[in-house]
Protein backbone atom coordinates (compact mmCIF):
# COMPACT_ATOMS: atom_id res chain seq x y z
CA UNK A 1 0.00 0.00 0.00
CA UNK A 2 2.91 2.36 1.11
CA UNK A 3 4.70 2.04 -2.08
CA UNK A 4 1.33 2.53 -4.57
CA UNK A 5 0.84 5.48 -2.43
CA UNK A 6 4.62 7.03 -3.19
CA UNK A 7 3.77 5.98 -6.85
CA UNK A 8 0.44 8.17 -7.13
CA UNK A 9 2.34 10.97 -5.24
CA UNK A 10 5.27 10.86 -7.52
CA UNK A 11 2.65 10.60 -10.39
CA UNK A 12 1.35 13.75 -9.05
CA UNK A 13 4.90 15.65 -8.76
CA UNK A 14 5.42 14.88 -12.63
CA UNK A 15 1.92 15.73 -13.64
CA UNK A 16 2.05 19.23 -11.36
CA UNK A 17 6.01 20.15 -13.11
CA UNK A 18 4.59 19.78 -16.89
CA UNK A 19 1.96 21.61 -16.23
CA UNK A 20 3.87 24.03 -14.90
CA UNK A 21 6.35 24.23 -17.69
CA UNK A 22 3.69 24.34 -20.03
CA UNK A 23 2.10 27.46 -18.18
CA UNK A 24 5.27 29.37 -18.67
CA UNK A 25 5.83 28.20 -21.92
CA UNK A 26 2.39 29.67 -22.94
CA UNK A 27 2.67 32.87 -20.79
CA UNK A 28 0.83 35.78 -22.03
CA UNK A 29 2.56 38.82 -21.00
CA UNK A 30 0.44 42.42 -21.36
CA UNK A 31 2.54 45.61 -22.10
CA UNK A 32 1.45 48.92 -21.28
CA UNK A 33 2.09 51.95 -23.46
CA UNK A 34 1.94 55.83 -23.05
CA UNK A 35 4.10 58.49 -24.12
CA UNK A 36 2.98 60.68 -21.18
CA UNK A 37 5.98 60.35 -18.93
CA UNK A 38 3.96 61.52 -16.40
CA UNK A 39 1.79 57.78 -16.40
CA UNK A 40 5.37 55.79 -16.28
CA UNK A 41 4.48 53.24 -18.00
CA UNK A 42 6.88 50.49 -18.68
CA UNK A 43 7.52 51.67 -22.37
CA UNK A 44 6.90 54.51 -23.90
CA UNK A 45 6.89 54.04 -27.88
CA UNK A 46 4.75 51.15 -29.38
CA UNK A 47 8.51 50.07 -31.31
CA UNK A 48 10.08 49.48 -28.23
CA UNK A 49 6.99 47.37 -26.49
CA UNK A 50 7.00 45.39 -29.47
CA UNK A 51 10.84 45.03 -29.62
CA UNK A 52 10.25 43.44 -26.01
CA UNK A 53 7.06 41.11 -26.84
CA UNK A 54 7.42 37.47 -27.67
CA UNK A 55 4.86 36.02 -29.75
CA UNK A 56 0.82 36.05 -28.34
CA UNK A 57 1.56 38.97 -25.86
CA UNK A 58 -0.62 41.97 -26.01
CA UNK A 59 0.58 45.79 -26.62
CA UNK A 60 -1.72 47.58 -24.45
CA UNK A 61 -1.37 51.56 -25.72
CA UNK A 62 -3.01 53.93 -23.54
CA UNK A 63 -4.44 56.85 -24.94
CA UNK A 64 -2.93 60.37 -24.82
CA UNK A 65 -2.55 64.00 -26.77
CA UNK A 66 0.18 63.21 -28.54
CA UNK A 67 0.46 61.26 -30.93
CA UNK A 68 2.55 58.20 -30.78
CA UNK A 69 5.35 57.11 -33.53
CA UNK A 70 5.08 54.83 -36.25
CA UNK A 71 6.22 51.16 -35.75
CA UNK A 72 6.99 47.98 -37.39
CA UNK A 73 5.16 44.50 -36.48
CA UNK A 74 7.07 41.32 -37.09
CA UNK A 75 5.66 39.26 -34.42
CA UNK A 76 2.00 37.49 -33.96
CA UNK A 77 0.64 40.47 -31.36
CA UNK A 78 -2.57 41.73 -30.23
CA UNK A 79 -2.32 45.25 -30.02
CA UNK A 80 -4.79 47.68 -28.65
CA UNK A 81 -5.95 50.76 -28.45
CA UNK A 82 -8.34 53.06 -26.46
CA UNK A 83 -11.29 53.20 -29.08
CA UNK A 84 -12.80 56.05 -29.59
CA UNK A 85 -15.94 58.54 -29.93
CA UNK A 86 -15.09 59.92 -26.13
CA UNK A 87 -15.78 63.48 -26.50
CA UNK A 88 -17.91 64.19 -23.55
CA UNK A 89 -21.52 64.37 -23.88
CA UNK A 90 -21.24 63.11 -27.32
CA UNK A 91 -24.67 60.45 -27.94
CA UNK A 92 -21.97 57.76 -29.07
CA UNK A 93 -20.26 57.72 -25.88
CA UNK A 94 -20.67 59.75 -22.90
CA UNK A 95 -18.68 60.77 -20.03
CA UNK A 96 -17.82 56.99 -18.77
CA UNK A 97 -14.45 56.31 -18.24
CA UNK A 98 -11.34 58.21 -16.67
CA UNK A 99 -8.96 59.13 -19.44
CA UNK A 100 -11.31 60.21 -22.93
CA UNK A 101 -8.17 60.31 -25.08
CA UNK A 102 -7.59 58.16 -28.12
CA UNK A 103 -4.71 56.98 -29.71
CA UNK A 104 -3.68 57.66 -33.23
CA UNK A 105 -0.69 56.96 -34.93
CA UNK A 106 1.92 58.99 -36.71
CA UNK A 107 3.79 57.72 -39.93
CA UNK A 108 1.85 54.40 -39.83
CA UNK A 109 2.35 50.89 -39.08
CA UNK A 110 4.59 48.12 -40.94
CA UNK A 111 3.57 44.65 -41.44
CA UNK A 112 6.85 42.68 -41.63
CA UNK A 113 7.28 38.95 -41.93
CA UNK A 114 6.65 37.22 -38.57
CA UNK A 115 2.92 38.94 -37.92
CA UNK A 116 0.86 36.72 -39.32
CA UNK A 117 -1.98 35.82 -36.74
CA UNK A 118 -1.62 39.59 -35.16
CA UNK A 119 -4.90 41.67 -33.89
CA UNK A 120 -4.79 45.68 -33.84
CA UNK A 121 -7.84 47.24 -32.69
CA UNK A 122 -9.11 50.06 -30.80
CA UNK A 123 -7.25 53.13 -32.76
CA UNK A 124 -8.28 56.81 -34.03
CA UNK A 125 -5.96 57.61 -36.84
CA UNK A 126 -4.05 54.89 -38.25
CA UNK A 127 -2.63 53.50 -41.62
CA UNK A 128 -0.81 49.91 -42.28
CA UNK A 129 1.34 49.17 -44.57
CA UNK A 130 3.94 46.80 -45.69
CA UNK A 131 7.52 46.88 -44.46
CA UNK A 132 10.05 47.90 -47.09
CA UNK A 133 12.82 44.80 -48.30
CA UNK A 134 10.79 41.71 -46.77
CA UNK A 135 12.58 38.32 -47.45
CA UNK A 136 10.96 36.07 -49.63
CA UNK A 137 8.43 33.60 -48.81
CA UNK A 138 7.05 36.25 -46.33
CA UNK A 139 3.72 35.53 -44.59
CA UNK A 140 1.23 38.42 -43.77
CA UNK A 141 -1.87 35.93 -43.38
CA UNK A 142 -4.82 36.47 -40.86
CA UNK A 143 -4.73 39.76 -40.11
CA UNK A 144 -7.51 41.04 -37.97
CA UNK A 145 -7.85 44.71 -38.35
CA UNK A 146 -11.28 45.31 -36.02
CA UNK A 147 -12.65 48.21 -34.19
CA UNK A 148 -11.12 51.40 -35.20
CA UNK A 149 -11.61 54.78 -36.73
CA UNK A 150 -10.64 56.56 -39.50
CA UNK A 151 -8.08 53.45 -40.73
CA UNK A 152 -6.38 53.33 -44.02
CA UNK A 153 -4.99 50.12 -45.79
CA UNK A 154 -2.54 49.93 -48.06
CA UNK A 155 -1.10 46.86 -48.48
CA UNK A 156 0.74 46.42 -51.86
CA UNK A 157 2.95 43.22 -52.46
CA UNK A 158 3.59 43.05 -55.66
CA UNK A 159 7.24 42.89 -57.50
CA UNK A 160 9.10 39.49 -57.88
CA UNK A 161 9.07 38.49 -54.43
CA UNK A 162 7.11 35.46 -53.18
CA UNK A 163 4.59 36.54 -50.40
CA UNK A 164 1.63 35.29 -48.71
CA UNK A 165 -1.32 37.87 -47.75
CA UNK A 166 -4.80 35.12 -46.72
CA UNK A 167 -7.68 35.42 -44.16
CA UNK A 168 -7.24 38.53 -43.65
CA UNK A 169 -10.31 39.82 -41.61
CA UNK A 170 -11.00 43.89 -41.67
CA UNK A 171 -14.46 44.30 -39.29
CA UNK A 172 -16.25 47.08 -36.74
CA UNK A 173 -14.01 49.75 -38.42
CA UNK A 174 -15.82 53.60 -38.82
CA UNK A 175 -14.48 55.27 -42.03
CA UNK A 176 -12.20 52.64 -43.44
CA UNK A 177 -10.38 52.91 -47.00
CA UNK A 178 -8.85 49.78 -48.09
CA UNK A 179 -6.37 49.31 -50.67
CA UNK A 180 -5.26 45.67 -52.02
CA UNK A 181 -2.55 44.97 -54.71
CA UNK A 182 -1.05 41.54 -55.29
CA UNK A 183 0.47 40.04 -58.49
CA UNK A 184 -0.18 37.43 -60.62
CA UNK A 185 1.33 34.98 -58.06
CA UNK A 186 0.93 36.46 -54.77
CA UNK A 187 -3.10 36.82 -54.42
CA UNK A 188 -4.67 38.80 -51.67
CA UNK A 189 -7.81 37.25 -49.92
CA UNK A 190 -9.77 39.06 -47.12
CA UNK A 191 -13.11 39.79 -45.70
CA UNK A 192 -14.34 43.74 -45.36
CA UNK A 193 -17.91 43.05 -43.10
CA UNK A 194 -19.69 45.67 -40.64
CA UNK A 195 -18.30 48.77 -41.49
CA UNK A 196 -19.10 52.30 -42.29
CA UNK A 197 -17.34 54.52 -44.59
CA UNK A 198 -18.75 57.58 -44.93
CA UNK A 199 -16.24 60.06 -46.89
CA UNK A 200 -13.82 58.19 -49.67
CA UNK A 201 -13.94 55.28 -52.10
CA UNK A 202 -14.17 52.66 -49.58
CA UNK A 203 -11.83 50.06 -51.67
CA UNK A 204 -9.63 49.34 -54.35
CA UNK A 205 -8.67 45.75 -55.18
CA UNK A 206 -5.81 45.64 -57.93
CA UNK A 207 -3.68 42.84 -59.54
CA UNK A 208 -5.31 39.25 -58.13
CA UNK A 209 -6.61 41.06 -55.25
CA UNK A 210 -10.01 38.74 -54.26
CA UNK A 211 -12.35 40.20 -51.30
CA UNK A 212 -15.83 39.57 -49.86
CA UNK A 213 -17.37 42.42 -48.90
CA UNK A 214 -20.36 41.49 -47.03
CA UNK A 215 -22.76 43.70 -44.34
CA UNK A 216 -21.04 46.99 -44.84
CA UNK A 217 -22.62 50.86 -45.08
CA UNK A 218 -20.65 52.09 -48.01
CA UNK A 219 -21.43 56.23 -49.33
CA UNK A 220 -19.34 55.49 -52.25
CA UNK A 221 -17.63 53.18 -54.60
CA UNK A 222 -15.28 50.40 -54.43
CA UNK A 223 -12.69 49.86 -57.45
CA UNK A 224 -12.10 46.02 -58.67
CA UNK A 225 -9.28 44.76 -60.95
CA UNK A 226 -8.43 48.78 -61.78
CA UNK A 227 -5.20 48.24 -62.76
CA UNK A 228 -5.09 46.06 -65.51
CA UNK A 229 -4.94 42.54 -63.98
CA UNK A 230 -8.17 40.98 -62.97
CA UNK A 231 -9.81 41.10 -59.57
CA UNK A 232 -12.77 39.48 -58.10
CA UNK A 233 -14.91 40.65 -55.34
CA UNK A 234 -18.45 39.39 -53.85
CA UNK A 235 -20.45 41.91 -52.68
CA UNK A 236 -23.42 41.16 -50.77
CA UNK A 237 -25.95 42.49 -47.90
CA UNK A 238 -24.09 45.39 -48.04
CA UNK A 239 -26.03 49.29 -47.95
CA UNK A 240 -24.88 51.73 -50.39
CA UNK A 241 -25.47 55.46 -50.77
CA UNK A 242 -25.06 57.95 -53.05
CA UNK A 243 -27.53 60.67 -55.21
CA UNK A 244 -28.12 61.03 -58.67
CA UNK A 245 -26.23 59.16 -61.14
CA UNK A 246 -23.26 57.09 -58.92
CA UNK A 247 -21.45 53.91 -60.11
CA UNK A 248 -20.81 52.70 -56.94
CA UNK A 249 -19.21 49.49 -58.46
CA UNK A 250 -15.93 50.03 -61.12
CA UNK A 251 -14.66 46.87 -63.29
CA UNK A 252 -11.84 48.68 -64.13
CA UNK A 253 -10.26 45.73 -66.18
CA UNK A 254 -10.75 42.71 -68.60
CA UNK A 255 -11.82 39.88 -66.94
CA UNK A 256 -12.47 41.33 -63.16
CA UNK A 257 -15.71 40.48 -61.70
CA UNK A 258 -17.83 40.86 -58.82
CA UNK A 259 -21.32 39.96 -57.85
CA UNK A 260 -23.63 41.58 -55.79
CA UNK A 261 -26.40 40.20 -54.48
CA UNK A 262 -28.88 41.45 -51.37
CA UNK A 263 -27.51 44.71 -51.63
CA UNK A 264 -30.04 47.76 -50.63
CA UNK A 265 -28.84 50.86 -52.84
CA UNK A 266 -30.76 54.18 -50.95
CA UNK A 267 -30.78 57.81 -52.61
CA UNK A 268 -29.86 60.56 -49.94
CA UNK A 269 -30.93 63.04 -51.97
CA UNK A 270 -34.86 62.82 -52.21
CA UNK A 271 -35.26 65.93 -54.80
CA UNK A 272 -32.86 64.45 -57.30
CA UNK A 273 -33.57 60.89 -59.24
CA UNK A 274 -31.24 57.96 -57.89
CA UNK A 275 -29.49 55.56 -60.41
CA UNK A 276 -27.28 53.72 -59.21
CA UNK A 277 -25.00 51.78 -61.66
CA UNK A 278 -21.49 49.17 -62.24
CA UNK A 279 -18.89 49.79 -64.80
CA UNK A 280 -18.80 46.74 -66.51
CA UNK A 281 -17.65 47.53 -70.54
CA UNK A 282 -19.51 50.57 -70.22
CA UNK A 283 -21.69 51.90 -67.70
CA UNK A 284 -24.94 49.72 -66.91
CA UNK A 285 -27.38 50.36 -64.08
CA UNK A 286 -27.59 48.29 -61.43
CA UNK A 287 -31.71 46.74 -60.98
CA UNK A 288 -33.56 45.52 -58.78
CA UNK A 289 -32.73 41.66 -59.69
CA UNK A 290 -30.47 39.21 -57.21
CA UNK A 291 -31.92 40.15 -54.13
CA UNK A 292 -30.69 43.89 -54.60
CA UNK A 293 -33.39 46.73 -53.48
CA UNK A 294 -33.50 50.22 -55.09
CA UNK A 295 -34.62 52.78 -52.65
CA UNK A 296 -35.38 56.14 -54.26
Amino acid sequence: MKKLVNYVACLLIVAGLSLTTNNEANAQTTRRVNNNPAAAAPFTTIQAAVNAAVAGDIILVEGSVTQYAGFTLNKQLTITGPGYFFNQGTPQNPVNQANNLTASILGGMFLANGCSGSTIQGFSGLGINIASSQPVNSTFNNITIRRNNNVSINFDITGSTTYSATGWLITQNYDILTSFTGTTTNTITAVVSHNYCSNQNFSNLSYRANVSYFNNIINNAILVGNFGIPSSAQIHNNIFRGSGTYTHISLGSTGSSASHNNNVYENTNISTTYVPQINNSGLNNITATNGNVIST
